[in-house]
């Protein structure tokens, strides 16, 4: 019989998340930020708790609206994911991210 794991995976993840040098955000579905880690405030110059409850759209370059839009559609119906380039507004000026959106 294999030995039983002492690890909790359930709390171990989000520590696990929040030591990842890249941000992680969850947005619901109206696109509401609901977590996001604590890389986000090296990346993005904001607070995790300053983002959380705001609209992912306060944060993308107006010229990006409708493409990442039409991206976030996709994998919400399931679609398999690759890059999508954005440019995103930052407390500090605008710069180019990718993320794990398809590109498209």
């Amino acid at each position: 019989m294999p030995p039983t794991s002492t690890v909790n995976l359930d709390q171990l993840y989000p520590k696990l998340v929040h030591l990842l040098l890249d941000p992680v955000l969850v947005v619901d579905e109206s696109g509401i930020i609901v977590f996001i880690s604590d890389a986000c405030e090296q990346v993005f110059g904001y607070r995790p708790a300053e983002m959380r409850g705001t609209p992912i759209l306060d944060y993308l370059h107006p010229d990006d609206l409708e493409r990442t839009l039409a991206a976030a559609r996709r994998v919400m119906a399931g679609a398999p994911t690759s890059t999508l380039k954005t440019v995103t507004c930052t407390r500090m000026a605008t710069r180019s991210l990718s993320s794990g959106l398809p590109a498209g």
